[in-house]
């Protein structure tokens, strides 16, 4: 949560894509419960994901 929360930018080093990860996805309206439910609904796609 907390990368999602801090986002990455392009000319971070371990950022392999080359494009900005804003802080929240761009929406700083998002809550800690709204990216909790985000974080656990992705997680449902990979079932062996702890």
């Amino acid at each position: 949560m907390e990368f999602i929360k801090k986002g990455r930018p392009a000319t971070d080093p371990a950022n392999t894509t080359g494009v900005d990860m804003p802080p929240k996805g761009g929406n700083p309206a998002l809550t800690d419960q709204d990216l909790a439910d985000i974080i656990a609904f992705l997680r449902t796609f990979n079932p062996y994901q702890p």
